[in-house]
């Protein structure tokens, strides 16, 4: 999740460094187009809740959270292969390369590197590097309910959990090649064939 002046109030972009962190969110963003690559390629959102990074929500106290984009591939060139090793601590085995449970991730400890980055006169707080949680650092355990959206698993968890993502990450998990598949099989079974499908023209609801 990135920092920026959405036409509400500004959130301080958090100060460069390094945080403890879990990660709270794993997001199948489906088939997308890589302009850069000009190829369409499998994708993946990781969101991180930072203890202790505070917000306020609706008068609430929050911790902040920030994610970070992959394409979905553990080729050993691939960043989401790069960040994984180091937050593992160990390289992967052939045998975990063959299918590696993404849910594994979800509430697991690490540490997490961010930087400010200027844009279009915006500033936006970006995650660098992840890396695994030092020998004896206590990292809170999360506050808020792990995510897990897998167009590919069960579909009516997966609409629940549609439900409760930001509408800015609803709108990029709508314009994947999954996801209209998925609506297009829907309206071929009358509606009744993909929960996805009602959800296509909704509003989606902070999590936090």
């Amino acid at each position: 999740m990135t920092v920026k002046d959405n036409g509400g109030a500004r959130v301080a972009p958090m100060e460069a460094g390094t945080y403890p962190a879990r990660c709270v969110g794993v997001i199948d963003l489906g088939v997308q187009y890589n302009e850069k690559w000009d190829k369409r390629q499998e994708k993946l959102r990781l969101i991180f809740e930072f203890p202790t990074e505070r917000v306020e929500v609706d008068g609430a106290d929050k911790p902040r959270w920030l994610s970070k984009k992959y394409t979905a591939s553990l080729n050993e060139k691939s960043e989401l292969y790069r960040d994984l090793c180091a937050w593992r601590g160990v390289p992967f085995t052939p045998e975990e390369l063959k299918g590696f449970d993404m849910r594994k991730l979800l509430g697991a400890p690490c540490v997490i590197g961010v930087v400010n980055q200027e844009r279009n006169g915006n500033t936006y707080t970006n995650i660098t590097a992840i890396s695994r949680a030092m020998k004896g650092m206590e990292v809170p355990p999360l506050e808020n309910e792990a995510l897990l959206f897998d167009m590919d698993g069960d579909a009516e968890a997966a609409r629940a959990v549609f439900e409760k993502l930001p509408q800015w990450m609803r709108a990029e998990v709508e314009t994947s090649d999954t996801w209209q598949a998925l609506v297009k099989q829907g309206a071929a079974d009358g509606g009744a064939g993909s929960p996805f499908t009602e959800l296509a023209d909704g509003g989606g609801e902070l999590p936090f």
